[in-house]
């Protein structure tokens, strides 16, 4: 496995995780107004209430598939060449899309100089928000993560991709113990202050609350890379038992954890079978490469530009007098066609624009999704 070899499965796994979280948001959208979290009779689209919260699972299949991808980037880069690719990949859509959803708060009547301010944060990924848009927050997870590879291949002598796997994987196993304990006994006898303090933001950012998702995609990424030994499968196994833990806490809901739970262990079998089975799916795949690779391109777009957008866009559409599916069918319109605009061209003209910056290559064609022009 070399990290030029494309795995066709992991593009499928991405965007099916950037529509449940998708479809997460819109089971939570307001008909009336813009809001991202309705109740009852506010509801937009009561018929998507199975994907409320049960949706939200595609954070978490997003965290390992990031753990197992960077990883396999680190294959033969220097640090800088990593940073810099890091750099090119994330910031165009983000910036992008950032505009997406401050023009549509803006839309929605939001204050603009208070928009102005979320917007800044969210272009540098700043680890204190408030954010432009809700989903902002994740990237701002992945970016620490990126900092601990980078450091990680700085010292390389020091320290091997594998033991930060052990020390993120041990160390948030530690912290979700913890959480647990706090939990149960919130349960018993009510919320606790210490309890609220674990849940708070800062938890996240420093990879306490989801360093088992990125540890078990690392360690996939190191069996079949560096071989299977006992230890590694251990360890794997171990990081599972904490990353369900953390799901059945964070979402909560008793009648909705179950199929998170099985949600997620699914995509981990297919993440190992992508990778232990890529020749098969590319062959399978082979008259369709670039679909499949769109695909997983739209997946970031698609999950940065879905929920600020289709929050103002549902009751804006409702006050046209259109009928609810008619709301709900314009308004995933608007939000995937928005997605594939911005993947296409955009987002590719900017990334071609930073690759010649940060690696002064020479100017050639401009690389569109799917094409070159």
């Amino acid at each position: 496995m070399s990290s030029k070899e494309h795995l066709y499965g992991l593009d499928l796994l991405r965007i099916v995780a950037a529509i449940l979280v998708l479809l997460n948001h819109f089971a939570l959208f307001g008909w009336a107004t813009p809001n991202g979290a309705a109740q009852g009779d506010a509801v937009a689209f009561a018929y998507l209430e199975p994907f409320a919260v049960v949706g939200a699972i595609g954070v978490e299949i997003f965290f390992v598939i990031s753990g197992f991808v960077i990883a396999l980037s680190t294959i033969n880069a220097t640090p800088s060449q990593f940073l810099r690719h890091r750099i090119i990949r994330v910031f165009p859509a983000l910036w992008i899309c950032g505009f997406v959803a401050l023009a549509a708060r803006a839309a929605g009547g939001e204050e603009m100089t208070t928009l102005a301010m979320d917007y800044a944060r969210s272009a540098v990924l700043s680890p204190i928000g408030p954010y432009i848009d809700g989903v902002i927050w994740t990237l701002v997870v992945e970016a620490v993560f990126y900092g601990v590879i980078f450091l990680a291949m700085v010292f390389h002598k020091l320290i091997t991709l594998e033991w930060v796997a052990l020390i993120l994987g041990l160390s948030s196993s530690l912290f979700i113990t913890v959480f647990l304990y706090f939990y149960a006994m919130s349960l018993t006898y009510g919320e606790s202050d210490i309890y609220d303090l674990l849940r708070r933001f800062p938890f996240k950012v420093v990879l306490l609350r989801h360093g088992v998702f990125f540890a078990i995609g690392i360690l996939i990424y190191s069996i079949f890379q560096k071989g299977f030994t006992r230890e590694k499968a251990a360890y794997i196994a171990a990081f599972c038992v904490f990353g369900l833990i953390e799901i059945a806490i964070s979402y909560g809901a008793a009648e909705k954890v179950v199929p998170m739970l099985l949600i997620w262990l699914f995509a981990l079998v297919v993440i190992i079978a992508s990778v232990r089975h890529a020749r098969a799916i590319q062959e399978f795949f082979h008259t369709s490469h670039n679909s499949v690779r769109n695909l997983g391109r739209l997946s970031y777009p698609l999950y940065l530009s879905h929920y600020s957008l289709g929050m103002v866009l549902v009751p804006l559409l409702a006050g046209l007098g259109l009928a609810r599916i008619n709301v709900l069918a314009l308004s995933l319109f608007i939000v995937f066609a928005t997605s594939w605009t911005v993947m296409y061209w955009p987002e590719a003209m900017m990334q071609r624009y930073l690759r010649t910056v940060l690696f002064r290559v020479k100017r050639g064609p401009v690389e569109l999704a799917g094409r070159v022009s």
